[in-house]
This record gives C-alpha cells, sequence and structure tokens, in this order.
C-alpha cells in the first residue's frame, strides 16, 4: 500500500516488537479520493501525484512480513501477525480536494509470522506406466499441511475410470499444522488404451493437484482345456461312447489353436477345430472323442492339443470288454 507524506524523513523507532513514525502529513490522490471517509488501501498499487508531499512512504505486507520504505530506502522490515487478505489503510474522518491531513503517531504491532495452513500434495505427477487389463496397479499421494495453522477441506475433484482414489478425509474436515494424509490412488484398465486424468483438492488455502497417466495392455491368451482326462470305462465290443473336450481361450488376446494331434483307434476324433482356428477372448471350440473297442482290454491314448499358448495333453483311457 503506497502511502505519499510530506515534512522531515520519518525516523521510526524499534522498540520491543513495535514500531512508531512521528506525525507525517498526506496529500490527497485526486478528486475521486474525496469523500466524508477517505481510505487508502493496500489494494492500490500505484502512487498517483500527490500534493504538498515530498517524500514517499511505501508498506508493503505480503508472506507475514511488512517492509516500510521511505524514499526508496527500507526503513523497516519486521513480521507481522495479520491474516493474509488484510488490507491496510489510512483513513481520514473528513476531506476536500485541497485538504491535508495528519496521520499521527502511527504504531505498527510486530510479531511472528502469520499463522497459516499451507498445503503440498506429492507426487504431483503419477505414471502408472503399462498395465495389463483386468489387473490394478496403485501408488499413495501425500497430503500434507506445511503450515502453522489448521488447513479444511473444501472438496475433491476425483478422477474417472479407470482411477480411483481411496482413504481421503471428508469435504469440511480440517488438517492440523504439520499433519499429513495418505490417500491411494488405483489405476484398473478395462481396455488396451491410454487413459489420463487428474486429483484435485481443494482448500481455503490454496488447491494442489496430481496429473494420472496409464497405458492398458491386454492381458494374454489363456488356452484352458477341459477335461485334461477322460475315463471311458468298460465299453462293449462294438458298442460306442463319446465325450467332449472344449478349448477356451480365458486370456485377453487372441488364442489360435495351431494342432489338434491325431488318435489311434480305437479312439476318434469328431468335430476338432482346423489348424490355426483363432478364438477370440472368451471364445471356446468343442469337439468329440469317440471309444469304439474291437478287443478286450484296457486301451490308452493321448490327444495333444497346440495353440499359440502352448501345449495341453488330454489323456484317455478305456476298457473293452
Amino acid at each position: 500500500m503506497p502511502v505519499a507524506a510530506s515534512g522531515p524523513p520519518a525516523s521510526p523507532v524499534s522498540r520491543s516488537g513495535w514500531s512508531h513514525f512521528p506525525t507525517q502529513y498526506v496529500g490527497i490522490a485526486d478528486n475521486s479520493q474525496t469523500s466524508s471517509s477517505m481510505n487508502w488501501l493496500a489494494t492500490n498499487g500505484s502512487i498517483p501525484t500527490l500534493r504538498n508531499a515530498t517524500r514517499r512512504v511505501r508498506v508493503t505486507v505480503a508472506n507475514g512480513t511488512m517492509t516500510v520504505a521511505i524514499d526508496g530506502t527500507i526503513a523497516l522490515i519486521r513480521a507481522v501477525t495479520l491474516p493474509p487478505t488484510v488490507l491496510l489503510g489510512f483513513t481520514a474522518g473528513t476531506g476536500g480536494y485541497f485538504d491535508q491531513h495528519a496521520v499521527s503517531a502511527v504504531s505498527i504491532t510486530t510479531g511472528g509470522s502469520a499463522a497459516t495452513g499451507i498445503l503440498s500434495m506429492t507426487p504431483s505427477t503419477i505414471a502408472f506406466g503399462t498395465v495389463t487389463t483386468g489387473t490394478t496397479a496403485s501408488q499413495p499421494v501425500t497430503i500434507t499441511n506445511a503450515g502453522n495453522a489448521a488447513l479444511a477441506f473444501s472438496s475433491f475433484t476425483l478422477p474417472g475410470t479407470p482411477f480411483s482414489v481411496t482413504g481421503l478425509p471428508a469435504a469440511g474436515t480440517s488438517l492440523a499444522a504439520g499433519a499429513t494424509v495418505v490417500a491411494t490412488i488405483t489405476y484398473a484398465p478395462t481396455a488396451a488404451t491410454s487413459a489420463a486424468a487428474a486429483f484435485t483438492v481443494t482448500t481455503n488455502v490454496g488447491v494442489a493437484t496430481t496429473s494420472l497417466t496409464g497405458t492398458g495392455k491386454a492381458a494374454p491368451a489363456v488356452s484352458t482345456v477341459t477335461p485334461t482326462s477322460i475315463n471311458f470305462g468298460s465299453v462293449t465290443r462294438g458298442a460306442v461312447a463319446t465325450r467332449t473336450v472344449t478349448v477356451a481361450n480365458t486370456g485377453g488376446s487372441q488364442l489360435t489353436i495351431t494342432s489338434v494331434g491325431a488318435v489311434a483307434a480305437p479312439y476318434s476324433l469328431s468335430g476338432a477345430p482346423a489348424a490355426n482356428t483363432v478364438l477370440q477372448a472368451g471364445q471356446s471350440v468343442t469337439f468329440t472323442v469317440r471309444f469304439s473297442p474291437t478287443v478286450k482290454g484296457i486301451k490308452r491314448a493321448t490327444i495333444v492339443i497346440k495353440t499359440s499358448a502352448g501345449r495341453t495333453n488330454v489323456a484317455l483311457t478305456g476298457t473293452g470288454t
């Protein structure tokens, strides 16, 4: 807040936490400031032309510190216990365009830094990298009050799917000076695409944001064969017993059935998939296995199923009677 003064240079005398300025005279800035009550507030950032002003005093209050400069020379630096949004000013009870007013015995009480909360959130960026769809990745985010007074949580702006946040305090609650709260941000991709979002904390002393990125990767193909063993039991010669085998892609990517091996008599296959049959995620194919014994005794065989995800053997056992 600029204040223009006339007369001899002010000589502040500092005594244990306060400073006193002798009487100084201020001029009126312009006609717009003449009224029954004239306030010159700190919101006025420039020093206008003042009548009868031979010395200029500038008072600056920022970050809990007040600086007083006379004609550009700093005369006083003190910490002040003022709210961060305070408006300082000198007020004259009456005034006219040609009046002068005395500002007498100005005293400024000094003390420690203004008590206020200071919000910080770390990290400011979280890159989850590549995460397989159907799985999750989590990272902590720490919200800290680095100030010397409590801060109040006003609201939280949460990221959308596939991100989520847990462990947050309720809006309207406070965080004590020096205290922290740790929340957890989780990335759970459901598609093989990139995602970006932000998590924002709004308080009475400011806003903090953490940027989020991640890339979903399709889960690999998984070949699931059921059953992996078949016991036909006892079958009369000349009769036929049948069972089925299913090959399913239970993964998240394309599966290729490269081959289904043939089996020797008395076993045979019906409806087996051709070489290089493709199964998309969630698809399956079923074929039939036949056992038709012509002689007595136990007969064993193995169906070898090869896919892009690996090999599976299906053991066959049957007894001719």
